[in-house]
């Protein structure tokens, strides 16, 4: 019953940091799931870039061994705080067309695929928006 208690509070916690795609196998204790877990996470992108170009924000990063898509995420102005959920990319680019003028647009990518654990976000790239 321990091992069932631990499987069902870590699926809780994983679906509220977004990890819906992850399936642990039962009968694992906290230390097999941890472990599970660790072997099965994804890394997160790297080189994340935003620029400005005729009335859009292009978003580039580069791949993710295992990965599947990639989930955009922004904030306007500030790169502290949480970042909103955009799209969802299957390549390594993506054009931000909800754009203002006059603001700075901060975006952070994250890794998926079926089966694996969603990675953590990516360092932020910055565009600001004449």
């Amino acid at each position: 019953m321990k091992k069932l208690n631990y499987l069902i509070i870590f699926s809780v916690l994983l679906l509220s940091f977004g990890c819906s795609n992850l399936f642990v196998p039962p009968g694992l204790d906290e230390a097999g799931a941890e472990k599970y877990i660790e072997e099965n996470k994804l890394d997160a992108p790297t080189g994340v870039s935003a620029s400005y170009n005729s009335g859009r924000v292009y978003i580039t990063w580069d791949s993710v061994s295992g990965a599947d898509s990639y989930d955009v995420y922004y904030r306007a102005n500030s790169s502290d705080g949480n970042y909103s959920y955009i799209d969802m990319s299957y390549g390594t680019s993506y054009y931000d067309y909800d754009i203002y003028s006059g603001n700075t647009y901060y975006y952070k990518i994250k890794a998926a695929a079926y089966g694996k654990i969603d990675s953590d976000f990516s360092d932020w790239a910055s565009c600001y928006v004449p």
